[in-house]
């Protein structure tokens, strides 16, 4: 190899370098070490020895052995050649250096201000299991030392069982007395004092694993960054979600929030390809849907991580925002919506995100409510809102606007959930009813979702501006379930908690509003299809909601809610209306 051989293979190699992505560039500069500038600087010496060895071998010896060697040229080439190849591979499959955290947390806010995210990301993307693996100190050292550290194997101290069946046994005025260490806890004692004293002697991963937090906190929790892994690495987000670290719990929350808020992404797209029902009201969860399956085939995953709550806070956000709008499309008919508009709302998606995920927790036996409790804050949201134009939008239609709509999703979800109680094993430790009053168990769901059911049916109910053909036909689906579940005798105190969920409101709590949904519930049963229905189930629901009427009102004020047909002292004949099936209640 030539003067001019060596120039044009170093041009080569600074050639392919240029051609490199800025990404790659980076990496390699953060990647590479002193020892390869060494054996870079070595390979240089070796080729200008091997190419003019009268000039550059420093003793005679040295020059001998090159004059030997027949091809000079040809073995400074290979040499190179070796070199490089060894230099590159290694800086490519080494992985980042535990010092070199912090250089890259730099280097990703110069990135950043830059408004190069893209290069950001491929450089998280490259070394977030390095990263990860440096928080856990998962190196000889680290674990090393937590072990010696830790010292427990070698002074446990006396047995806690043998010391609780020893004060079990002791007399009530026997003197507890001092124990006495044998030889062998002493000597344990000792050993574990001396762990301690050399593990603390090896170096902490403390520095290490806090610089990696806060790096990871500042970087994925940046607005640029996380909007960039929204756009364009959305699943890159779940190994941050996987990996136990401290900032997955922050990040779960922006980044949940942000995948509702963009109607594009991945969230809406597992959503709307997540249809298909499995066994017990549950859906199936293709592992293609990967964010889906990943939080709620494992619902421990969903558990954990508390994603109810950026769901459950941006639909509420989302419906704050439209009431302060001059104008909101969701009070306008609803056309197309149940076809198309419902999978690019986030409102409805949000609904469906809830249905997956209790679905999955009451059929894995997960023992809290997981937050089902969002679901009156989105009526009361939806109700407030509720404001359609008359000249717009057809009152007397099934679902007269897409608020409507929404609030037939929730009311219809909360009964599915209900009703799962059929088809499963009492004995399950997630749907055990411990009182059928009207009082919180939060380890059970079927319970929780009665209450809610309860809850969200007298904000409905209440609501003026809601038709009343609309809150006659939602409280019928809670009636429906009710009457459905009290001819089943071993659900009858499930059925039993139910129906003191339909009187008061989910809620023994008292206010203003009671008697009005109070009213509004009996006009529902009058106007519900009963014909399939128990009469004795029918007949008792009525007059104990016609007892709580009259504690608060006159019984002739019942004429605002039903027509009244006759009012002969304490007993009233009601219907829906003239010339339809009448009641009669003795009061």
């Amino acid at each position: 190899m030539t003067i001019d051989g060596l120039l044009t293979f170093l041009t080569l190699l600074v050639a392919v370098y240029a051609l490199t992505s800025r990404a790659q560039r980076l990496n390699l500069l953060l990647k590479i070490r002193i020892w390869h500038w060494l054996i870079s600087l070595l390979l240089l010496a070796i080729v200008h020895i091997l190419e003019f060895p009268m000039i550059f071998a420093i003793s005679p010896a040295l020059q001998s052995i090159i004059i030997k060697i027949k091809n000079p040229k040809e073995v400074a080439y290979l040499v190179l050649l070796t070199g490089v190849v060894f230099i590159g591979f290694s800086i490519h499959l080494s992985p980042l250096p535990r010092n070199r955290a912090q250089r890259l947390n730099q280097l990703i806010a110069t990135l950043t201000t830059n408004g190069e995210t893209a290069e950001v990301l491929a450089l998280l993307q490259t070394h977030f299991n390095r990263l990860v693996r440096i928080y856990r100190g998962d190196f000889f050292a680290p674990r090393l030392r937590t072990w010696l550290v830790s010292g427990n194997r070698f002074s446990r101290g006396p047995d806690l069982e043998h010391l609780a069946e020893k004060l079990r046994r002791r007399g009530r005025s026997e003197s507890l007395r001092p124990l006495k260490h044998n030889i062998a806890d002493r000597m344990r004692k000792k050993i574990g004092n001396s762990s301690r004293y050399l593990g603390n002697l090896l170096p902490s991963n403390e520095m290490e694993k806090n610089a990696v937090s806060t790096m990871l906190r500042s970087n994925l929790l940046h607005p640029q960054i996380l909007q960039a892994i929204i756009k364009s690495q959305p699943y890159f987000g779940l190994r941050v979600l996987s990996e136990d670290t401290q900032v997955r719990f922050e990040f779960c929350d922006e980044f949940l929030r942000a995948l509702l808020i963009d109607t594009s992404s991945i969230l809406y797209l597992e959503i709307k390809n997540n249809q298909n029902n499995a066994q017990r009201n549950r859906y199936t969860l293709p592992e293609n849907n990967q964010l889906l399956h990943y939080l709620f085939f494992n619902a421990v995953n969903a558990e954990t991580l508390g994603v109810w709550k950026p769901i459950g806070e941006e639909v509420i956000a989302d419906l704050n925002r439209r009431h302060r709008n001059m104008t909101d499309a969701y009070n306008d008919s609803l056309m197309d919506y149940s076809e198309r508009g419902q999978w690019k709302c986030p409102i409805f998606v949000g609904i469906r995100f809830f249905d997956i995920m209790i679905s999955e927790a009451i059929a894995q036996n997960i023992c809290w409510h997981m937050w089902l409790y969002y679901f009156p804050y989105f009526v009361d949201g939806i109700c407030r809102n509720y404001l359609p134009e008359k000249q717009r939008v057809d009152l007397d239609s099934e679902f007269p606007t897409v608020y409507s709509f929404l609030l037939y999703e929730i009311i219809s979800t909360i009964r599915t959930w209900i009703s799962t109680i059929r088809e499963l094993p009492l004995d399950q430790s997630n749907i055990v009813l411990e009182s059928e009053a009207l009082i919180h168990e939060n380890g059970n769901i079927i319970k929780s979702s009665i209450l809610v059911l309860g809850m969200c049916l007298k904000k409905i109910l209440i609501t003026n501006n809601i038709p009343t053909q609309l809150k006659s036909y939602l409280a019928s689906i809670g009636l429906d379930l009710f009457f459905e579940l009290a001819i089943i005798p071993d659900l009858a105190r499930y059925a039993s908690t139910l129906r003191a969920s339909l009187l008061f409101g989910g809620s023994e709590h008292r206010d203003a509003e009671n008697i009005n949904y109070t009213g509004h519930l009996i006009r529902a049963v009058i106007c519900n299809d009963n014909i399939p229905h128990n009469n004795k189930d029918v007949t008792a629901l009525l007059n104990d909601l016609f007892h709580q009427f009259v504690k608060h009102e006159e019984l002739k004020n019942i004429a605002r809610y039903v027509e009244l047909i006759e009012l002969n002292g304490n007993t009233v004949k009601v219907s829906k209306c003239e010339g339809m099936r009448i009641y009669t209640i003795s009061i």
